[in-house]
C-alpha cells in the first residue's frame, strides 16, 4: 500500500514541484512517516507537503499493510514471510 499527500494549495501544486518518496525503516510502515515527528515537531513528510512537493510515503514488504498476490498472511504464514533483504529492496 502507497499512501500519497497532494501538496497543500492549488497554486503549489500546479507550480511543478517534483515528487518525493519516502521509504520507512526497519520494522517499521508509512505510518511512521506521517506520524514521526523530527527534531521541529512535524513529521519530515509533512514538511515537504507544505513546501509544496507531491509526498509518497511507501510501505516495504513485511509490516502490517503487507498482501501478496497468492500468499495469505495468516494460512501461508510461513511462506508469506519468507523474503530476504534482497526482496525488500
Amino acid at each position: 500500500m502507497i499512501y500519497r499527500i497532494p501538496a497543500t494549495t492549488e497554486e503549489i501544486v500546479t507550480s511543478g514541484k517534483p515528487v518525493i518518496a519516502f521509504m520507512h525503516g526497519t520494522w517499521q510502515s508509512a505510518d511512521d512517516l506521517i506520524n514521526q515527528n523530527n527534531f521541529r515537531g512535524t513529521p519530515l513528510s509533512l514538511i515537504a507537503v507544505n513546501m509544496g512537493y507531491d509526498v509518497w510515503c511507501l510501505n516495504a514488504r513485511g509490516n502490517k499493510y503487507s498482501t501478496h498476490k497468492t500468499l495469505n498472511k495468516a494460512s501461508d504464514a510461513k511462506s508469506f514471510y519468507d523474503f530476504t533483504w534482497q526482496h525488500k529492496g
